[in-house]
């Protein structure tokens, strides 16, 4: 969270490495409080960019502005968990598991059509958004992470399978 704070308030012109430590984190959380919904929509506005580019950084950005359980926003990432480029539907599945609110099964459903993806950068995305998503007693996610970490053909998405077991 640190770390989306500061690349924010690099945007807004705040240096938070100036100060360090806490009072670098106060600085860019301040700055990122006072602004958020503004950006929140510029990023939103983003999302129809002809070029992949924009989509995927715009998408990165939503997900981390936005605020949980944000229906709108939850609504504008759909359509590009079947963009043509698999970077984008890798940013739009991540930000459906930093957006949606854990134990939401609409979402967790929609994230998790993304583990048999062909490209498997989505597929370690989906992974991680649907384990995200996932309450300690949803044996449906556990089921489908299980099954990734089983019989994905590619060794980094099982392991990030395993890895989202365990956490």
């Amino acid at each position: 969270a640190l770390g989306a704070l500061v690349r924010i308030a690099a945007t807004l012109g705040v240096d938070a490495s100036a100060e360090g430590g806490d009072d670098g984190a106060a600085a860019c959380a301040a700055a990122a409080a006072g602004v958020g919904a503004e950006h929140l929509d510029r990023a939103l506005a983003r999302l129809e960019d002809e070029d992949w580019g924009v989509r995927r950084v715009a998408l990165s950005a939503v997900g981390e502005l936005a605020p949980r359980g944000e229906r709108r926003v939850l609504e504008a990432l759909v359509p590009h968990l079947s963009d043509d480029d698999e970077d984008v539907r890798t940013a739009a599945v991540a930000a459906i598991g930093k957006v949606a609110t854990p134990g939401d099964a609409e979402w967790s459903d929609r994230a998790a059509k993304l583990l048999d993806d062909d490209d498997e950068a989505v597929r370690q995305a989906a992974v991680r958004a649907v384990a995200r998503l996932a309450l300690p007693t949803d044996r449906q996610a556990i089921s489908r992470i299980l099954r990734v970490a089983r019989e994905d053909e590619d060794d980094d998405v099982r392991r990030a399978a395993a890895g989202a077991l365990h956490q």
